[in-house]
């Protein structure tokens, strides 16, 4: 064994019925795993750009403010 196989071992791919939903134990893919993992890849991007939409708080706008016009060797307030 080399140095660098301690540093970075060697990635071996799992057995596909060990660690990957959407092949069973037969080596089929599982549609609805795959289903499954769509819808939640769907609800979470939307979760995601629902948030991404929302305004920035007058508080932390108000902190910003506060750090951009300080100088850079200013003691914060």
């Amino acid at each position: 064994m080399s140095p660098l196989d301690v540093v970075m071992p060697q990635q071996r791919k799992p057995a596909p019925d060990q660690d990957d939903p959407q092949i069973d134990a037969d080596g089929q893919i599982d549609a609805d795993a795959l289903a499954r993992q769509k819808v939640l890849g769907d609800r979470l991007k939307g979760l995601f750009d629902d948030v991404a939409q929302e305004p920035i708080p007058a508080e932390f706008m108000d902190l910003l403010n506060k750090l951009s016009d300080q100088n850079p060797g200013d003691e914060p307030e």
